[in-house]
């Protein structure tokens, strides 16, 4: 029995046929252009998820690992976009937790608590 179901021309077929290369384009960075959004099932926090080599992981991981290349451990795979649906290969980069915390701060977007 082969290792793998599908060879990788197909599985990037199906990978892609999940993509809506028409997505949204997001009001604090207009100059990137149209997100690449995931069209398929997505976890809780509304990443999307794909099995890959027999585990779910986030579509944007995927994305990058078949763009890219293998993530290098302690790194994340963080959007330039904040959309977290979004697999399209340059609005993603890699970061550690500090750079993810910095990017969101400088962007507005961290949970602050409201002081009354």
């Amino acid at each position: 029995m082969p290792a793998h179901k599908y060879t990788p021309e197909k599985y990037l077929s199906l990978f892609w046929n999940k993509v809506n290369k028409n997505g949204s384009i997001q009001p604090h960075c207009p100059e990137l252009g149209q997100c690449w959004e995931w069209t398929a099932g997505c976890f809780t926090n509304k990443y999307g998820i794909k099995k890959w080599h027999g585990k779910k992981e986030t579509a944007h991981r995927v994305s990058w690992i078949i763009n890219y290349g293998e993530i290098p451990n302690g790194l994340w795979v963080l959007h330039k976009c904040d959309n977290r649906k979004c697999v399209r290969p340059d609005h993603l980069f890699l970061g550690t937790v500090q750079d993810n915390a910095d990017d969101r701060e400088r962007k507005h977007r961290g949970n602050h608590l409201k002081k009354h």
